[in-house]
């Protein structure tokens, strides 16, 4: 599901694409975002945030005995198709879900209730 996002600003841009480039990337969007809270950044930061969680979490399996590196490797290449399907539609301004994963970590890391609502509703 791809979602063109018309009306949004050149920060929210820049901070949807950094989110995705390394993990430290990823906590400057969030100070960004913390500054300046769009839906865009935010849609972006929980795709990017739930890939760099699924990698934690695969680095820890891979300390499993014999069957640990089998885990890692092929997380590790699900992880890389799911990166590279959010950060170009990242670049190309689309808020696009990362396949099966993506509802997933959109409701888990959904924390605007918490924090109230964003500038600008679409």
């Amino acid at each position: 599901m791809d979602h063109r996002s018309h009306s949004i600003t050149t920060l929210a841009a820049l901070t949807g694409v950094l989110a995705y480039l390394t993990p430290i990337g990823w906590v400057l969007a969030f100070v960004i975002h913390i500054v300046r809270k769009e839906e865009y950044a935010a849609f972006h930061l929980r795709q990017a945030g739930g890939i760099y969680l699924t990698l934690a979490l695969l680095l820890f399996l891979s300390t499993i005995p014999y069957m640990g590196w089998l885990l890692w490797l092929m997380g590790l290449i699900l992880c890389f198709f799911l990166w590279v399907v959010g950060f170009m539609g990242a670049v190309q301004s689309y808020r696009t879900i990362i396949p099966y994963f993506g509802p997933y970590f959109q409701s888990w890391f959904n924390i605007s209730r918490l924090f109230g609502g964003y500038s600008d509703e679409d």
